[in-house]
């Protein structure tokens, strides 16, 4: 993975960045009772970019696979 320690020089130690998360395979395993929301087998993608100056330059982009969320 690639680092741009100059970031450190900024005002503030960080560049103006976007992100997405994306779920990238077919539809997760749900299960909802009435004290929660847990979905197993979720394959998830994290995408984040530097948006300053006009410039979308990736900066991370990987995929989190075979993950389990549960939500109360």
């Amino acid at each position: 993975m690639d680092y741009d320690l100059k970031c450190n020089d900024r005002p503030g130690g960080h560049y103006l960045i976007d992100y997405t998360y994306k779920i990238v395979n077919k539809p997760p395993k749900v299960i909802l009772t009435d004290g929660y929301l847990s979905m197993t087998g979720l394959d998830v993608q994290f995408h984040s970019w530097k948006t300053e100056d006009g410039v979308n330059k990736t900066l991370m982009n990987f995929i989190m696979g075979n993950m389990t969320v549960t939500v109360n």
